[in-house]
């Protein structure tokens, strides 16, 4: 299971929260993708970001939401660092019950801030 926490403050303290989170390779990055849009549906995320392995795939799957909107590819080089997935919300952002329907767990044991 992957492992998620904060990886910065939000940009106006009291307003943003700001998670970032770990993530094993995934089967498929379009299933991924979907799960992404279906859970800033639910939980009203308002910023999605990172960079994930895909299994049988030589380059990471980028994946990158602002809102309901989900967009996704493959990257061109392994530059950055993978397995990294940072997720943006309004203060009260449930991190625990997103980081639970990807299978993970919050890192720093925090609720968002």
């Amino acid at each position: 299971p992957w492992k998620s926490g904060m990886l910065a403050p939000g940009q106006q303290p009291g307003r943003w929260s700001a998670r970032g989170a770990l993530k094993p390779p995934v089967e498929d990055a379009e299933a991924f993708q979907q799960q992404i849009a279906a859970i800033a549906r639910e939980f009203g995320v308002l910023r999605a970001k990172g960079r994930v392995d895909v299994t049988g795939k030589a380059l990471p799957y980028v994946v990158q939401g602002v809102g309901r909107r989900v967009d996704g590819y493959f990257a061109r080089d392994r530059d950055s660092v993978s397995g990294r997935l940072v997720v943006i919300g309004m203060t009260g952002l449930d991190a625990a019950a997103i980081a639970a329907r990807l299978g993970g767990e919050l890192i720093d044991g925090h609720a968002s801030s």
